[in-house]
């Protein structure tokens, strides 16, 4: 992870996630897909909070491994979601879109979403499939079922991060 994506999850939490706690009158419950530390962690944005992190291999930070593409109804059984993060995961992920299927069947009406992938950075084997432009954030609230609430393209940097916050609608 690279700072520009720690920033804009902390500025997230601060603008969307920390009304709804205090809103809700609790600690809210959070789910990190693709949540294996390998450069840094978003988890200590959200401290305080119910986090669970998933991902498709056994690693730090990783709470719950599921396998790919298949992991959402299992883990609506075990929570409903407040907020769904996914940072720095879907360019590693060959099927993303399966992926996103996958996120909205772990939320419900209202459960808010950030998503921020790369869209210029330089390949790195982990493996690395893919790189997400502008207007990716306009597929991935029809994917999610979800209303785009803001996206963003942190152009000029190493990175030019492709981000958005969502909230999931209430028909799937």
């Amino acid at each position: 992870m690279h700072a520009t994506s720690y920033d804009s999850m902390e500025q997230f939490y601060y603008k969307y996630c920390d009304s709804l706690a205090h809103s809700l009158r609790r600690p809210l419950k959070i789910l990190e897909v693709g949540s294996q530390n390998i450069n840094g962690t978003y988890r200590p944005i959200f401290a305080g909070h119910n986090y669970t992190g998933i991902d498709v291999v056994v690693g730090k930070g990783v709470d719950v491994v599921v396998k790919p593409w298949i992991w959402g109804d299992r883990l609506k059984e075990l929570h409903i979601f407040d907020v769904i993060i996914c940072g720095q995961t879907l360019e590693h992920d060959a099927q993303w879109w399966r992926t996103l299927e996958q996120m909205r069947l772990a939320g419900s009406e209202g459960t808010l979403a950030c998503i921020i992938a790369p869209g210029t950075s330089p390949y790195h084997r982990v493996p690395d499939y893919y790189r997400f432009m502008p207007d990716a954030p306009i597929v991935w609230a029809e994917l999610l079922n979800a209303e785009l609430l803001e996206s963003w393209w942190l152009e000029g940097t190493a990175h030019s991060d492709c981000g958005a916050i969502l909230k999931f609608k209430g028909d799937k």
